[in-house]
């Protein structure tokens, strides 16, 4: 038996388990499973690795992206550009790790799931939040030529406070991208304060991360105002897929 999995906490939210099981089934890959492995911290990490010798593959979610990166022998450079890394390919020689490798297929996803929906006028974009899924978007929008400005609760660099978000005008930015756990089942919420949810209008495209729940308030209340919405699932599958090319070499 051959395992891939997640990790990350918590996984209660995640479909990745559910998706690679029936891909799985759906392409009579029956020596293959997928499951969830919730760690409480990344020290858990090496851990895992030697209590599932059958292990060769990880997909890595919140909040570990970027920690995993220390324990992996090599990582492609994309991932050090975003400083997140969310798949991980684990070769081993007589049972024990020999390599550890890492990739950013985020990039891949949500690259070709936003790509469709972006039109000449989108020429600035708000990322909402700051970690590796946040700088994994705005890496994506600058490459599409898109000036992308993050903002967080604790704004780094050329960053934006969310709390200085009200003094913004949503129409100097086309684009607006939830990339927090705002909105998922155990993070209810809406990443925008009201004042700003009223300045979105038909020109905007809103995206959100957020798969689970597929509509969540944000994308509601976009949506309500005309705005063009799309959630995270495509890139959910996007990215899966992405891994699922890298992990397949290996087997």
């Amino acid at each position: 038996m051959t395992i891939f999995g997640l990790i990350g906490t918590p996984l209660d939210h995640s479909w990745s388990e559910s998706y690679f099981t029936q891909k799985f089934k759906d392409e009579a890959l029956h020596d293959l499973v997928y499951r969830n492995y919730p760690l409480h911290a990344i020290g858990e990490f090496n851990a895992l690795l030697r209590q599932v010798p059958e292990l060769k593959g990880l997909n890595v979610t919140m909040p570990y992206k970027e920690a995993v990166m220390a324990l992996l022998d090599v990582t492609e450079s994309v991932c050090h550009a975003v400083r997140a890394c969310n798949t991980v390919v684990i070769r081993r020689e007589s049972g024990h790790v020999t390599h550890l490798a890492g990739y950013n297929t985020d990039i891949t996803g949500f690259s070709n799931s936003i790509r469709p929906l972006l039109k000449k006028h989108h020429r600035k974009a708000l990322v909402l939040g700051t970690g590796g899924a946040a700088r994994t978007v705005s890496h994506v929008l600058g490459a599409s030529g898109i000036e992308a400005i993050m903002a967080g609760r604790h704004p780094k660099d050329n960053m934006i406070s969310l709390d200085g978000l009200v003094e913004c005008q949503l129409g100097d930015f086309q684009v607006i991208v939830n990339a927090t756990p705002l909105g998922q089942k155990q993070h209810p919420g809406n990443p925008l304060p009201d004042v700003l949810l009223k300045q979105i209008t038909a020109n905007h495209l809103c995206y959100d991360l957020v798969y689970n729940p597929p509509l969540t308030d944000f994308l509601k209340q976009a949506g309500m105002r005309g705005a063009a919405t799309k959630n995270g699932l495509e890139m959910l599958y996007l990215q899966a897929e992405a891994s699922w090319k890298i992990w397949k070499q290996y087997l």
